[in-house]
């Protein structure tokens, strides 16, 4: 997990896991919900990605109320922008997760990670540098993203609202030959 400034609440969390078999995107998605570590509120640091810390939820939803149903495709740059508006532009997002565009004025993350300074006086300041390095890592080395839909409205557990008031964006994605999927979380706490 990578804070997006020291002793912030917003982070994005990544996980790689080996998909035993082949089969569908979908199945695939099935199997990553079904990975004991998926279960996991994000309302604390993960101990340990490998087991189940909170079996019943995932993020702000009830773990049960996903299926691999909940994930719909999502381009690279759509997935990009998300996630510069959600890192560049806090509070653009709602919290239900919706999709914002991209101001004018907000600068590509790129752009931002590399003057280093001040992006938006009352919100964010300096962003850690290892953000720039994990979006583009876990987008370089996708083939295909699926963005989990919002289920706020149907799914959010008894206090979900604690995960995510400023957006919840979980995008998985899919390695070339469909062997590894990594689950990437951008969310605060």
């Amino acid at each position: 997990m990578v804070e997006l400034e020291a002793g912030d609440f917003s982070w994005i969390d990544t996980l790689r896991y080996a998909v035993d078999g082949s089969g569908t995107d979908r199945e695939i998605l099935g199997k990553l919900i079904d990975v004991p570590g998926y279960a996991h509120s994000y309302a604390a640091p993960r101990v340990n990605p490998m087991l189940a810390e909170s079996p019943d939820y995932h993020g702000p939803y009830w773990r049960k109320a996903i299926s691999e149903h909940s994930y719909q495709p999502i381009s690279h740059h759509t997935a990009r922008r998300e996630l510069e508006t959600w890192i560049y532009a806090p509070g653009s997002l709602s919290a239900f997760g919706t999709e914002a565009p991209l101001g004018q004025d907000a600068p590509s993350l790129e752009q931002a990670i590399a003057t280093s300074s001040r992006v938006y006086e009352d919100s964010v300041g300096r962003v850690n540098p290892d953000i720039s390095v994990l979006v583009d890592r876990v987008l370089a080395e996708s083939h295909r993203l699926y963005r989990l839909d919002d289920l706020r409205a149907a799914a959010e557990h008894d206090w979900g609202w604690v995960v995510g008031a400023g957006g919840f964006i979980e995008i998985a994605a899919v390695s070339e030959h469909s062997d590894e999927v990594t689950l990437l979380v951008a969310s605060d706490d």
